[in-house]
């Protein structure tokens, strides 16, 4: 091979890391791509399976039945939700109604800094959360953008980024690039010592996510601001 040839060869091999590379992978909290066929976090959090979740096509399939993943929640995961952050998902909805959580923080039946849940109407999603700053009541405003003007269409079976995070005193929560609600608060969530994380659902309540999961990511920073932006379909692990 020539050493033409060659240095061609490793520029494209640069550019394809350099698009597959994050920025602010060194800001990430918790990260697992299921299409890697492991429902580990690349960042060593202890994840355990529990009824029948499982991996399939590259995704978390869950049946709604009582299947989730529990994560051990150290300070490290309590501590990224305190200030700006950005949690994120790209998931598929099966069905819908009130109250099927996709993500808690909690394990037990008090308040957790966050319940995300998806309802659907129509054959569209429509993603919210409501939490807690106080780790005793739920203090934090319902933010569905069921009722918002600007709600899109996010249609079941088909793979949605959605974004609830931390920019400044504001939260804010994205479907697809599209930032839906807008919300001032100058209180930070707040996560319970000893409560885990789930993520398909919300034992306290016995409430389940039917559907599939692509990906899941804690960063601690606000990796998106006021305006729209390109969603991502993957987050890369570098």
């Amino acid at each position: 091979m020539s050493g033409l040839v060659r240095r061609a060869l490793m520029a494209a091999a640069k550019r394809r890391n350099a698009v597959a590379s994050d920025p602010l992978f060194g800001n990430v909290v918790f990260l697992t791509n299921y299409s890697s066929g492991s429902i580990a976090d690349v960042k060593g959090h202890t994840v355990t399976a529990n009824g029948n979740a499982a991996i399939s096509g590259g995704k978390l399939v869950l049946d709604g039945a009582g299947d989730y993943l529990r994560i051990t929640t150290d300070s490290t995961l309590r501590e990224s939700i305190r200030g700006n952050f950005c949690l994120e998902v790209i998931i598929s909805a099966n069905s819908g109604g009130e109250g099927a959580y996709y993500l808690s923080g909690r394990t037990g039946g008090g308040v957790a800094p966050f319940l995300c849940y998806i309802n659907a109407s129509g054959g569209d999603i429509y993603p919210g959360w409501f939490g807690s700053s106080n780790g005793s009541s739920w203090d934090a405003p319902d933010y569905s953008i069921r009722n918002e003007a600007s709600v899109i269409a996010a249609p079941m079976n088909t793979d949605v980024h959605i974004a609830l995070y931390r920019n400044g005193s504001f939260f804010y929560t994205a479907v697809n690039g599209a930032v839906i609600t807008k919300a001032a608060s100058t209180s930070a969530l707040l996560w319970n010592p000893g409560e885990d994380w789930i993520i398909g659902g919300d034992p306290a309540s016995a409430q389940y996510f039917t559907g599939n999961i692509k990906a899941v990511r804690i960063t601690t920073v606000a990796r998106y601001g006021s305006s729209n932006f390109t969603a991502p379909t993957s987050f890369p692990e570098a």
